[in-house]
């Protein structure tokens, strides 16, 4: 509480004492969270890259918070703050930087905490947030505060998928390109305890597709072909277009075996099998129906180099179109 008093002597010369107690109870709770309130901005101001400036038109006082001179490389300036003109009256500041690194000392050493995660949002759809939290501590080295903050980065995080999955694509069918692809596989060959294997697919006679019914057509076989292959294959298996009418499929787990025999004999008959049979008419045009060879190589003993694993897939490859095309063999190394 607050107390006051006042000492007052009236015409006979007694003096009088009068006493007031006021309940400052809520005032103080309100300075304390003010006090909070300016020491929660600075902290979270001193571990960020943000820099923070507080401009009074009427002085031209302007009171920078953050590291500026560690991120740009010299002292604020007014033109940093004062880029879109909103009024006509002339800038004239007088700046101050405040340093923060009084405070940052009360901060334990590896205190800072700084990662990107998610939690399910509303809709099941992850939710990107950046996780940034430090602890205070007091003069004996016990803990008084922790702060911290959680920056909303879905829209960053976003932006970065798409744009890596631009990277990772083949513009014409959607599956992974080659460098992307070859990435992935050897990367599970480095680490693959499972047999698996590697299949190679190629659309027979390509070039008279394109020779006889033009590119836009090639270029639906392969999207056709593409789909297929997705279809055919399992979520976790690596479907690839590594360049013109060649794909690439890693089978993580898939053994020699009658399994694998169907899956490679499915794979051989290709999406235009029932076209071929029929003679079917699609948008009142023919659609070209070529076919399609596949060569597998299976790796029963991984770890292995994905430059042997291939090899020996797109050597069976090779005696598969030697053989008439149209169908499939396996090679299995020990």
């Amino acid at each position: 509480m607050d107390d006051w008093g006042h000492l007052v002597e009236d015409g006979t010369g007694t003096r009088w004492f009068y006493a007031t107690l006021m309940d400052a109870t809520e005032r103080v709770r309100e300075r304390e969270e003010l006090r909070r309130a300016n020491e929660r901005l600075e902290i979270l101001t001193a571990f960020s890259n943000d820099v923070l400036f507080d401009i009074e038109c009427g002085t031209g006082k302007a009171h920078v918070y953050g590291d500026f001179e560690g991120r740009f490389g010299r002292a604020p300036e007014q033109g940093d703050f004062v880029v879109n003109r909103r009024c006509q009256k002339p800038c004239e500041l007088a700046i101050t930087s405040h340093d923060l690194t009084p405070l940052m000392t009360q901060i334990g050493e590896n205190s800072l905490v700084d990662f990107e995660t998610s939690t399910p949002g509303a809709d099941g759809e992850p939710v990107w947030y950046r996780y940034q939290s430090v602890v205070l501590y007091d003069e004996e080295g016990g803990p008084v505060r922790h702060v911290g903050r959680l920056l909303d980065t879905s829209e960053a995080a976003l932006r970065e998928s798409q744009f890596r999955r631009k990277a990772e694509r083949d513009g014409l069918t959607g599956l992974y390109n080659r460098a992307a692809a070859l990435d992935r596989i050897e990367t599970a060959l480095r680490t693959e305890s499972r047999a698996c294997m590697l299949i190679v697919v190629d659309v027979d006679d390509f070039k008279a597709v394109n020779d006889a019914y033009g590119h836009p057509e090639g270029d639906y076989v392969l999207k056709k072909l593409a789909i297929f292959l997705s279809q055919v294959m399992r979520k976790e298996d690596i479907v690839a277009r590594i360049g013109g009418d060649e794909f690439l499929i890693f089978a993580p787990g898939l053994a020699a075996g009658p399994a694998a025999d169907r899956v490679l004999e499915h794979l051989a008959r290709g999406p235009f099998a029932g076209q071929r049979a029929t003679d079917e008419v699609v948008d009142s045009a023919y659609h070209a129906a070529p076919t399609i060879s596949v060569g597998a190589a299976c790796c029963l003993t991984p770890p292995m180099p994905f430059e042997v694993l291939y090899a020996a897939a797109d050597s069976t490859l090779y005696q598969v179109k030697e053989a008439g095309k149209a169908q499939y063999q396996l090679t299995v190394i020990g």
